[in-house]
């Protein structure tokens, strides 16, 4: 299987010690951003978004930036300008940067993350969402297309290979979802599944507004629910690509960006069920890794039953 953005016709201009060669130089230079300890105290409204990446991160960061806006139509650029990343002092051109300092443009304040439980500071209300794993390393392919400017060079098996057997993508969130899942009922988390937001946005909106501490109208929560659909998100798909990162990331690279880049709304995503059209061996080997992590320590055989049981213990905020 090729890239899900390559076009299948044409084989790939890199041979496969090239792919395997440049998709780890790529790889090292990105992930090496985002490494090492973040230090900041949440004041306890602040509202951090904690998720694996690809897994709903900014469409929650978008349905609380429109909360504390009051449905108001997007008037950004690029919507990291509104909202912060609390990596971002370890950001891709190394400046520092004082989160305290970050102008919000209301309250409360909205920050997003990618680091495990045990390393995100703790302090204020914090949301996490889990999304199928297949469906996270499917979306995942598409967006390091653009990220890493590989533009359909990289084959999907190269790719996995590296994400999965030598950076052990799916395993590494697996065992963070261990640390979630105890805590899944703490006062200051609000611990949602991709599918239940899918299923009943209107719903999941309100408790995320009631969660985050802003009060809202029957026409402003109706509003925010139309604004944050992945139809009318798609529509402002612009807004939501890493110009500045992809820029930076192109110097780094020693490349030219791509013309059409694909940020994190695509208009064909966020849906479910997209990881049923990776290869099956692949989706064999994150079956392996569920089984190995999730099912020896919970007992649940595969993301459809934990979700079944979180369902049961009858969730309300």
């Amino acid at each position: 299987m090729d890239s899900p953005v390559a076009d299948t016709n044409r084989a790939p201009i890199w041979t496969l010690e090239q792919q395997s060669e440049e998709l780890t130089r790529r790889w090292d230079i990105v992930s090496w951003t985002n490494k090492g300890e973040v230090r900041f105290l949440p004041r306890a409204t602040d509202i951090i978004v904690s998720t694996t990446p690809k897994s709903g991160t900014t469409w929650l960061v978008y349905i609380c930036h429109q909360l504390r806006t009051g449905g108001a139509e997007p008037d950004f650029e690029e919507f990291d300008k509104v909202v912060t990343f609390l990596e971002v002092p370890l950001s891709v051109n190394g400046a520092p940067v004082d989160l305290e300092a970050v102008v919000h443009p209301a309250e409360p304040r909205i920050f997003y993350s990618h680091v495990s439980y045990e390393s995100l500071p703790k302090g204020g209300k914090i949301i996490h969402c889990v999304r199928d794993p297949k469906d996270v390393f499917y979306s995942l392919l598409t967006y390091l297309d653009t990220l890493l400017l590989l533009k359909g060079r990289v084959s999907t098996s190269v790719f996995f290979d590296l994400m999965q057997n030598r950076c052990q993508y799916t395993a590494d969130s697996l065992k963070d979802l261990l640390r979630w899942w105890e805590h899944r009922s703490d006062k200051d988390v609000f611990f949602v599944f991709f599918d239940d937001l899918k299923e009943d946005h209107a719903l999941w909106v309100r408790r995320i507004a009631e969660f985050i501490g802003v009060s809202c109208n029957e026409q402003t929560l109706a509003r925010v629910v139309r604004n944050t659909t992945h139809a009318e998100m798609a529509k402002h798909q612009s807004r939501f690509v890493d110009h500045s990162i992809i820029a930076e990331c192109a110097k780094m690279f020693g490349d030219d960006p791509p013309s059409e880049p694909i940020g994190r709304v695509r208009k064909d995503g966020g849906k479910l069920g997209d990881g049923q059209k990776l290869p099956i061996e692949m989706q064999e080997l994150i079956d392996t890794a569920w089984h190995d992590i999730i099912t020896t320590k919970l007992g649940f055989r595969d993301y459809k039953e934990m979700r079944e049981a979180w369902m049961r213990e009858g969730n309300t905020y």
